[in-house]
């Protein structure tokens, strides 16, 4: 929303993508987490084994039970892993949109260092699954844990558990337009070194039939990459930036 202003357009509604894009990113269960042999009892001391799941259960306690049942109603219907995955995805998506703009500084840098990484392994990688990782459709399931490689998934989750836990108790002031628009200016000046301004303002229509999913990855990795790249304490004011609703 803030490239939008800069060049003097409306906001609209998709082009929210550009402060929800680093939560509500696949963040994958992993297939060791619901593997279909655990029975319906085993299901929460199984979960409380992983950072994320404790910290929902402290202090998302309604999402957490989501989770619970979600996975308990797959295992009991022989669910594949993957409806089971659609279903509890976007609880931790929900989870991470609403807790991201409250966590803390070191915690929102380190989340979109893991974006940037996590984009350009998928970038790599043939289709577009990168596009489908950053705007993942309702009831989308794809296996990001192989696609990133079990280390960098499940890093991703024990990240969800640090933004969970250093927002908990906090709740920040919204960052105004005008503290960042000096910063918001650099990056944009660095993103159109490298792509046109109608291909940044393709950005607000990701429905569009000629939209270039690939480049469109490339600019969001961009986008976080010259934020993070400013000084401190820009650089966590302007991610804050993006990643809070408006």
């Amino acid at each position: 929303m803030g490239i939008l202003k800069l060049l003097g357009k409306s906001n609209s509604k998709s082009a929210n993508v550009l402060h929800v894009v680093v939560f509500a990113a696949a963040l994958a269960l992993g297939r060791e987490f619901v593997e279909p042999n655990i029975r319906a009892q085993q299901v929460e001391s199984g979960l409380l084994e992983l950072p994320i799941y404790r910290a929902l259960q402290q202090y998302e306690p309604e999402s957490y039970k989501r989770v619970v049942a979600a996975i308990e109603e797959g295992t009991a219907k022989q669910w594949p892993q993957e409806r089971t995955w659609a279903v509890t995805r976007p609880i931790l998506g929900e989870v991470a949109a609403k807790r991201l703009p409250h966590a803390s500084d070191p915690v929102l840098v380190r989340f979109a260092e893991h974006l940037i990484n996590a984009t350009t392994l998928l970038h790599a990688k043939e289709g577009t699954a990168c596009f489908s990782y950053v705007n993942p459709a309702p009831g989308e399931a794809v296996d990001f844990t192989t696609l990133l490689g079990r280390e960098v998934a499940n890093h991703e989750l024990n990240l969800v558990a640090e933004v969970v836990t250093s927002a908990a108790g906090t709740s920040r002031t919204p960052v105004a337009d005008a503290d960042v628009a000096a910063d918001m200016e650099t990056v944009l000046g660095k993103l159109l070194q490298k792509y046109t301004q109608e291909e940044l303002l393709g950005l607000q229509n990701l429905q569009a039939p000629n939209l270039d999913k690939k480049k469109y990855c490339l600019i969001i990795s961009d986008l976080y990459r010259e934020s993070v790249a400013l000084a401190e304490p820009n650089n966590s004011r302007l991610l804050r930036y993006l990643m809070q609703g408006q």
